[in-house]
């Protein structure tokens, strides 16, 4: 199986690039990790931030498979622990055969229309973070589930 990560928007700081890179490859022992960038809307003085959510919501939406299983990042979506998020992710290693998709919006968040067609909405935080860091953060904890699943010691 492979985790996707379908964004809105490139990561911009060459810092924030090699944190991305770094845990790809970290985790890549585990599970491979594909990140897919979908350009933002440009927010025109008439179009609000529901409009622009709703605009990047389609495409999003128009880049993830009908027949997989979604995971939203949202703020009000549901918390866990790290040591959750593992037993949640193991979970749909061995039970789901659908390509796993998180999906992370841009930077007004995420348009409705994505989060109810989503399997899972989940929150990193309580925190407000950038979309940018939003993805670091994700495939950090996916890093730290993937050795918890597989019993190394990362996780303290």
């Amino acid at each position: 199986m492979k985790f996707h990560i379908t964004a809105i928007g490139k990561i911009r700081s060459n810092s924030l690039k090699n944190l991305q890179n770094e845990y790809i490859k970290r985790t890549s022992p585990y599970i491979k990790i594909n990140v897919n960038t979908v350009t933002p809307v440009s927010k025109s003085k008439n179009m609000t931030r529901i409009k622009v959510k709703a605009l990047e919501a389609e495409k999003l939406l128009q880049n993830i498979p009908e027949n997989s299983y979604r995971i939203s990042l949202d703020e009000k979506g549901k918390l866990s622990t790290t040591k959750m998020f593992a037993k949640y992710l193991k979970k749909l290693l061995v039970h789901k055969r659908k390509p796993v998709y998180f999906i992370i919006g841009g930077a007004y968040g995420l348009g409705k229309q994505v989060k109810k067609r989503s399997n899972k909405v989940i929150s990193l935080s309580p925190l407000t973070f950038t979309h940018e860091m939003s993805r670091i953060i994700l495939l950090e904890q996916i890093y730290r589930a993937m050795t918890i699943i597989k019993g190394k010691k990362y996780h303290y």
